[in-house]
């Protein structure tokens, strides 16, 4: 694979792992490292009506972890409920479960 094919690839990734919860793609990864410690977010007041808080999380840009910042979105449902996604241990390796919307 050249040089370009990876980059194309890894810029695809980073648009995923950054694209809003709304349009989760089931991507999962695996890396060795553990992931830092969630960063403490101040929550703003939604800015309309129908917005859910999706708070922010760690997520790898092939090289090492980076912050996603929480934000707000509109809720694809009424009464939706955010299940965030995680990082899970398994093995020696830690793997990305990706978030989810739900009932309430």
């Amino acid at each position: 694979m050249n040089r370009r094919a990876i980059a194309a690839a890894l810029c695809g990734l980073a648009l995923l792992l950054t694209s809003p919860p709304a349009f989760s793609a089931n991507l999962s990864i695996s890396v060795a490292l553990t992931p830092p410690a969630p960063i403490v977010e101040t929550v703003p007041p939604p800015p309309a009506p129908g917005t859910v808080w999706t708070p922010g999380y760690w997520s790898r840009d092939g090289v090492k972890y980076v912050w996603v910042a929480g934000q707000y979105v509109v809720a694809p449902f009424p009464d939706a409920l955010w299940i965030g996604g995680r990082w899970v241990h398994r093995g020696d390796h830690w793997t990305w479960v990706d978030g989810h919307w739900r009932r309430r």
